[in-house]
């Protein structure tokens, strides 16, 4: 800011190189205030190569239509704002060197750069943003990453102009709060390795999450080895601590929005993570993190897609949105799949693990076939529609299939429902049709809890040769009143169950500083069976105490991870005669590790006088290697009575406050354990609309 700058006005022409260009671009009271190197020549271009351009307030300005030099081999270093493209402006900057700046790059609406190769530094302490209005053209490209700074490219909320594209590797691009939109005719296209952020914002007033709406085309075509992410500006795992702020912020579900698909949107998303949206604060939007309302335009959905952490993962709405998902994994989701509308396919392979629904359908015609749930408070749960589910395997589920409703009758065939709680549950006139199944090893198979309804339920095996329990005179599963379950198989039906196989393993992860439980689920498992992890040249990693439950579909076994080579492992489970059966890469072996047990709450924000309530404490290790014994606490109001099916460890009372323990002696790495705890409020109208609270919290044995 000591003296202005150099102006090329409309018409100049000139060349520049192997120039130093510093401690310009500002103005006195009277003006003028130009860059310290300001192109404003139109259509006449001079030529800018390897120029150095530094502490200057506005290094370089490029503006007016027509206005499009071509800047080479340049530096700038430590100036307010390196480069400002504004007013039509389109330079092309190839192989320039971005360092300290405050701002590398402002680009302006109107206005398109293209800034290819090069390098972006940015020194520790530092933090070097390029800003971009949500209608500048502007792409990056190929530059190399460097420095212990914080680097971002920051995208203004609003409306997209005409072709954009995200393609810088190494550094994030961060969405402001307020959103931004591709409209009708605009396209965004991510390339492989991107790392894209949402701001987070805060609730309550005057706040507005980030979100992406696409009502134009938006391609997101990651590879299998440069996924492309959409995650928080919380999260310090995809690109680094981009907020600054250390360990002071973690990121969690409805961080941001979500990625909507309005009306006619288009696209394509293969190999994209996407995690920690799907909420709102008080102004909205309130999207799914993957919202399609497309109608009869359809996004592709490819392989390869992670959808986890989010509130609600994936939905579907409209009429006419016939979208298909497959080879995806849906994890950790309070809602993985919400369908309200279209007809839906779901099949493929996808895995939908450690959710609290995992699909819920309230309307359309789904069809959900070959999937594979593990780990979910409840798989899937009907509450409308008619659909189709077809060859899924529901394993270590709290409940399995919930069909709810008059007028939702799907067709429920030839799955394997195996080491649930409750397989399958039917209530309120739900008239479903269940064949051919392979219904073993669950604590209750079938509960019908409306008499007013006979459920069809024929033709299935319940894990015994002479049929189901309670209901029927058998040894299989459990079965309730208002279950017509006979003919009934006296053998698997075998489809799924003759094979060898392994589905699916949890945890995916561990990390060599201990040993990871992990639990293996697929079929044909013989009692006696062995597993280990194997890798080229790396001696085999032999698991221990291990067990196979649930008629063969599941496996647990403990691996001494300490000392073990970080990497890919495969997984292979041995019976006992000598076959084998192989999970390639299935398991990766990581640096370092500690468990990381998390307590959590699951139940109504409501409680009705004298009607009992059920509560779960959910203790869950988040961690890389098995924990040792927790202990875990609740508390609440002393006038609340409550009841446990677990024995506690301690309980008592103290300044108006009921205070219950209950020891958990092992929490596997990536495993989680349930405490059901039963509340009842008193039938006083004293207490009516009173509001209280309940709180769980842990400590370590």
């Amino acid at each position: 800011g000591d003296w202005s700058g150099i102006r090329f006005d409309s018409g100049a022409t000139g060349s520049l190189s192997n120039m130093v260009v510093r401690y310009g671009g500002g103005s006195t009271y009277n003006g003028p205030n130009y860059a310290a190197l300001d192109i404003a020549t139109g259509s006449t271009q001079p030529t800018l190569a390897n120029l150095t351009v530094s502490n200057s307030v506005t290094g370089l300005s490029v503006s007016g239509n027509g206005t499009g030099p071509t800047v080479t081999g340049s530096t700038f270093l430590s100036n307010t704002y390196g480069v400002h493209v504004t007013s039509s402006a389109s330079p092309t900057m190839t192989g320039c060197t971005f360092t300290d700046n405050t701002n590398g790059v402002w680009g302006e609406n109107g206005a398109a750069a293209t800034i290819t190769g090069g390098t972006i530094s940015t020194s520790a302490g530092k933090r070097q943003t390029f800003l971009s209005a949500a209608g500048f053209r502007g792409t990056y490209s190929g530059a190399t990453v460097s420095g212990t700074g914080k680097a971002l490219i920051e995208e203004q909320s609003g409306n997209m102009q005409g072709v954009n594209a995200w393609g810088q590797v190494g550094v994030p691009y961060v969405v402001d709060t307020g959103g931004l939109t591709v409209p009708a005719g605009a396209t965004l296209t991510v390339q492989p390795g991107v790392i894209v952020k949402f701001q987070y914002a805060p609730g309550g007033c005057c706040y507005s999450s980030a979100a992406l709406k696409v009502q134009g085309s938006l391609v997101a075509n990651g590879t299998t080895t440069q996924p492309i992410y959409f995650t928080s500006y919380r999260d310090d795992s995809a690109g680094g601590d981009s907020n600054g702020d250390g360990n002071a912020t973690a990121p969690a579900a409805r961080d941001w929005s979500g990625i909507r698909f309005d009306s006619a949107a288009t696209g394509t998303l293969t190999n994209v993570v996407i995690r920690y949206g799907g909420g709102s604060t008080y102004n909205g939007p309130n999207y799914s993190a993957l919202d399609i309302g497309s109608g009869t335009a359809q996004p592709v959905l490819g392989a390869g897609i992670q959808i986890t952490d989010n509130q609600t993962g994936l939905a579907v709405s409209g009429a006419g949105t016939n979208v298909t998902i497959s080879g995806a994994t849906l994890g950790r989701n309070t809602t993985g799949i919400l369908m309200t509308g279209g007809a839906v396919t779901v099949n493929g392979n996808n895995m939908l693990v450690g959710n609290t629904t995992a699909i819920r359908v309230d309307a359309g015609l789904p069809t959900i076939s070959g999937n594979t749930f593990t780990g979910n408070q409840t798989a899937i749960v009907l509450n409308g529609g008619t659909g189709t589910l077809n060859a899924n395997s529901i394993l270590g589920n709290g409940t399995g299939i919930e069909i709810s409703g008059s007028g939702t009758n799907p067709l429920i065939i030839a799955n394997i429902l195996a080491g649930n709680n409750l397989a399958i549950h039917t209530l309120n006139h739900a008239t479903p049709l269940i064949h051919n199944n392979d219904i073993a090893g669950n604590t209750f198979g079938l509960q019908n809890d409306d008499a007013s309804v006979t459920v069809d339920a024929t033709v299935n095996y319940w894990g015994a040769s002479n049929g189901p329990s309670q209901a029927g005179s058998g040894a299989g599963d459990k079965v309730s009143g208002s279950v017509n379950f006979t003919p009934f198989l006296t053998t698997a039906n075998g489809t799924n169950t003759n094979q060898f196989q392994i589905l699916l393993i949890t945890p995916s992860r561990g990390g060599n500083a201990g040993s990871a439980t992990v639990q293996v689920y697929g079929t044909g498992f013989q009692s006696g069976a062995t597993l280990k992890l194997t890798a080229p040249g790396q001696p085999d990693l032999v698991g221990s105490n291990t067990t196979v439950a649930n008629l063969g579909f599941t496996l647990s076994s403990t691996v001494n991870l300490v000392g073990a080579a970080p990497g890919l492992r495969d997984v292979v489970v041995s019976n006992p005669g000598g076959a084998s059966t192989t999970l390639p890469g299935a398991f990766t072996v990581e640096l370092g590790g500690s468990p990381n047990i998390v307590v959590s709450l699951v139940g109504r924000n409501v409680m009705r006088a004298a009607q009992p309530q059920s509560y779960f404490i959910n203790v869950t290790n988040n961690g890389n290697i098995d924990g040792a014994a927790v202990r875990v606490w609740i508390g609440f109001p002393s006038y609340v009575q409550w009841q446990s099916p677990q024995p506690p460890g301690s309980s008592g009372q103290l300044s108006g406050t009921t205070y219950v323990a209950f020891d958990v002696s092992k929490v596997p790495a990536g495993s989680s354990f349930q405490v059901p705890i039963l509340l009842t409020a008193p039938d006083n109208p004293i207490y009516a609309h009173q509001r209280f609270q309940v709180q769980v919290w842990g400590e370590r044995q």
